[in-house]
């Protein structure tokens, strides 16, 4: 017990330990829930979801959450979903290419577990990327890290209260007023003040904070009450530069699409342990902004192995598939490089819903 605290005790203070935790004391409340990483926890607006399919869903994603950290939080949450409730897990080609030397080892997203130690390296993960998870996620490396950026707060508590930003007074923001500002969102001319109005009136929003860059504030992100997290462009242009200059410094034309081995064997994991259990799953196909569809090689490669492999064997487990039409979206729905925005979100969640509604209805 104290061996399996100093490499999770940290971890299990975090926000995504939080929600995941609050579902599990909560599972009862809810019949459909959104997992993945953080494509779902940006792209998937439980409160536009429910309005169209008539549900109560929250979303359990964040960011940097992939396979290999997916795999623990599902164990953790299984015996306590519903047998009624609706699983939706969100996944992507990108899911099973090895990023940046295994980035998901450098993070602490969510402990792997101590039990699953032998069967990670057996599949395939180097012992090297597992040890450094073990530091990266041990309460000796980053706990007082983490006390210094107070990060420690119940989440829990969060999904209940509204906690409101205060507002943004730098030297830079005090020249250029953008409170004095109109901004279009959802095609109505507003203030800076009238948009967090109506954000503290919303009762599915938890905080929100506003973004600054220089003498400006480029976006507000909303916490919600149902977990999920939404960016509002204030200054539309600015976040296309910025993706224009992010494809500049990372294309990567010429890389070879590279499925591992081990991502395959913990998604086939995941699915037997969402089958054992009696789960109502449905995987979801997700992608990323359009302008990747200039990868050539890498886009290709990666949304045939989607079609060839992975929606094959999913559905061969009588496992519902669906994938909603990316082509309706450009890269003005996306605050970066692949993660949608409050517009992009709006279009998203029609679009899921209508794939969502026709799979629902068969599992009832």
């Amino acid at each position: 017990m104290a061996v399996s605290f100093y490499f999770d005790g940290k971890f299990r203070q975090s926000e995504f330990y939080e929600i995941t935790n609050y579902y599990k004391k909560n599972a009862n409340q809810y019949n459909l829930i959104f997992l993945g990483d953080s494509r779902t926890y940006t792209g998937i607006q439980p409160k536009l979801i429910d309005q169209r399919l008539k549900t109560t869903s929250l979303n359990i994603a964040t960011f940097a959450n992939w396979i290999p950290t997916q795999y623990p939080q599902i164990e953790e949450i299984i015996s306590s979903i519903p047998k009624e409730t609706i699983v939706v897990w969100s996944i992507g080609y990108n899911n099973f290419h090895r990023v940046a030397d295994w980035r998901w080892a450098h993070n602490s997203v969510y402990f792997i577990g101590l039990h699953n130690i032998a069967y990670y390296i057996k599949i395939g993960f180097p012992v090297r990327v597992i040890i450094n998870h073990l530091w990266k996620t041990s309460s000796l490396k980053e706990g007082l890290t983490w006390v210094k950026q107070g990060y420690f707060y119940e989440f829990s508590t969060s999904l209940k209260q509204n906690k409101f930003s205060e507002k943004t007074t730098t030297k830079a923001l005090k020249k250029t007023n953008p409170y004095a500002k109109n901004y279009i969102i959802d095609g109505k001319k507003m203030s800076l003040y009238q948009i967090e109005a109506s954000l503290e009136k919303d009762p599915f929003t938890s905080k929100f904070t506003e973004v600054v860059d220089g003498s400006d504030i480029t976006s507000l992100v909303v916490h919600t009450k149902r977990g999920n997290y939404v960016r509002i462009e204030l200054l539309p242009d600015y976040f296309r530069e910025k993706q224009l200059e992010w494809w500049n410094k990372n294309r990567r034309p010429k890389e070879a699409y590279k499925p591992e081995d081990c991502y395959w064997k913990l998604f086939v994991a995941i699915l037997d342990l969402f089958q054992k259990n009696n789960i109502k799953l449905i995987v979801n196909e997700i992608e990323e902004a359009p302008f990747h569809y200039n990868e050539k090689g890498f886009y290709t490669e990666g949304q045939a192995f989607s079609n060839e492999k992975v929606r094959p064997y999913v559905e061969s487990r009588g496992i519902p598939y669906i994938r909603a039409d990316f082509s309706q979206l450009d890269d003005s729905d996306y605050f970066d490089y692949n993660h949608l925005n409050s517009k992009g979100g709006h279009k998203y969640a029609e679009l899921l819903s209508n794939k969502l509604y026709k799979t629902i209805m068969n599992f009832r």
